[in-house]
C-alpha cells in the first residue's frame, strides 16, 4: 500500500512540474498582434540524456537557450519504508545436473610389514610325551565267533534278496483262472486264482469286481435277434 501510495505521489509531482513549467512558458512567450516582433525558439546548450529535463525561460520575441537537467531536485522528502512483500512462489525445479567427471585414483598404500621370525614371532615348542597307555584286554573267542556268525548269515541274506530281486525283475510268466459267480447287467463278479511259473508258486488269489458301464458285444447281438424275432411274429 505504501509502495502505490510512493508512486502516486511521483506522479503528482511531475503533473504538477510540467503544467508549470507549461505556464513560465507561455508567460514568457506568449503575444498578440503587433507586439510580437518574432515567433521565439528554444536552443539546448548541452547533449541531454533519458531522464532528464530542459530548463528555460525566454524573453518576449527572442530566442531562448535552455540546459538538460537532471530531474533529482523535483523529488520531495523520502517516503517511509514500505512493507515487506509477500514471498514469492517456490519455482520449477531444475534438470537433474550432468554427471561429474570420474576421480583420479588415490595413491597406492604402503607395502605391509612383513614380520621377522624369532623377532616378531616364535615357533612353538614341543609338548611332553604322555604316558604310555595300560595294555588291552583280551576278546573273548565265543564273541569273535558269534559275530562271524552273524557276520555269514547276513551275507547269505543279502545273496538271497538279491536272487529274488533279479527273478522279479524278469518277465512274469502267470496261468490265471477265474470263474463267475454272479453277474447282471451292470455288476459281474470273479473269483481269480493266478500261479506264477517262474517262481513256481501260487503268487495271487483275489475276487475281482467287474463294473459294466456300457452294453457288452453280447448284449447287443442278443438286442438285434429280439429284434428280428418280433419283426417275423409281426409277419
Amino acid at each position: 500500500m505504501n509502495k502505490v501510495f510512493k508512486d502516486c505521489k511521483w506522479a503528482i509531482v511531475v503533473l504538477i512540474f510540467t503544467f508549470l513549467m507549461m505556464l513560465s512558458t507561455f508567460y514568457c512567450f506568449a503575444c498578440t498582434g503587433d507586439d510580437c516582433k518574432q515567433d521565439s525558439q528554444v536552443f539546448d546548450s548541452n547533449d541531454g540524456k533519458v531522464g532528464q529535463v530542459l530548463t528555460y525561460c525566454g524573453e518576449k520575441g527572442n530566442n531562448s537557450i535552455g540546459t538538460w537537467t537532471d530531474p533529482s531536485f523535483l523529488k520531495g522528502d523520502k517516503g517511509d519504508k514500505g512493507d515487506k512483500g509477500d514471498r514469492g512462489l517456490q519455482g520449477v525445479k531444475g534438470d537433474t545436473g550432468s554427471q561429474g567427471a570420474v576421480g583420479q585414483n588415490g595413491v597406492d598404500g604402503k607395502d605391509g610389514y612383513t614380520p621377522v621370525k624369532n623377532v616378531d614371532y616364535f615357533d612353538g615348542k614341543d609338548g611332553e610325551k604322555g604316558n604310555t597307555g595300560a595294555n588291552g584286554k583280551d576278546v573273548d573267542p565265543a564273541m569273535v565267533e558269534s559275530l562271524q556268525n552273524i557276520n555269514t548269515e547276513q551275507s547269505e541274506k543279502i545273496s538271497n534278496n538279491n536272487t529274488k530281486i533279479k527273478a522279479l525283475e524278469k518277465t512274469q510268466y502267470v496261468v490265471e483262472a477265474n470263474a463267475r459267480i454272479y453277474d447282471t447287467k451292470r455288476l459281474t463278479l470273479l473269483p481269480f486264482i493266478r500261479y506264477n511259473i517262474g517262481r513256481d508258486k501260487v503268487d495271487t488269489v483275489g475276487l475281482r469286481f467287474v463294473v459294466k458301464f456300457g452294453s457288452s458285444y453280447e448284449e447287443k447281438k442278443l438286442a438285434q435277434l429280439e429284434a428280428r424275432l418280433k419283426a417275423l411274429e409281426v409277419k
